[in-house]
């Protein structure tokens, strides 16, 4: 959180710059294991006078539901967003000691769920240096509003969520998951 907040925040400034007619709302959602003083610290603080930011507590699905576009790290909270048909990009940092030794012991072409589990790029993924600011908020406001690329990625998201079905997604987004681990680690 604290190293991808001030990246995130940073984004949110160019995406109000772009859509100055109609400037966004940001919704953060505050995790149990965190308090807003907590928020502040990684930089929320610097950005409320600028932005309008919310932190939401509570209802976070609600939350996600009503977000023309979210930027998320990679984790189950995409195949959440998916089953919402909630655009995203998804950004990733890990420590260059971890990244260097999954590059060489992991190889998929992708790393996020949704895209795992569709077997197709449906979202953004952006990993380590490919997380900045400008990217993150270039590829925001391309699902914003009426465009092509929100079209495709909604439609892409209502197939993956056919994948995943109703009741037990999760585990069935599991099942998928180890299933395409498995081939690649067959298949090498």
């Amino acid at each position: 959180m604290r190293s991808l907040l001030p990246v995130f925040l940073e984004a949110a400034e160019i995406i109000t710059a772009n859509l100055r007619e109609q400037p966004p709302v940001f919704l953060v959602p505050l995790a149990s294991t965190l308090s807003e003083n907590d928020l502040d610290e990684a930089g929320l603080s610097r950005y409320r006078a600028v932005l309008d930011i919310r932190v939401v507590a509570e209802d976070n699905y609600n939350l996600m539901n009503s977000c023309q576009a979210v930027v998320a790290a990679s984790g189950t909270v995409t195949l959440e967003l998916a089953i919402l048909s909630t655009p995203m990009v998804i950004a990733y940092k890990l420590s260059k000691i971890t990244y260097m030794l999954a590059k060489f012991l992991v190889k998929l072409e992708y790393f996020s769920l949704v895209n795992l589990i569709a077997g197709k790029k449906v979202v953004t993924e952006l990993l380590q240096d490919e997380v900045k600011a400008a990217t993150i908020a270039e590829q925001l406001l391309l699902l914003v509003g009426e465009t092509e690329e929100r079209k495709e990625v909604l439609q892409s998201l209502e197939e993956v969520r056919k994948k995943l079905g109703g009741a037990g997604a999760s585990e069935k987004a599991a099942d998928l998951v180890f299933e395409i681990l498995g081939e690649k680690t067959l298949n090498g």
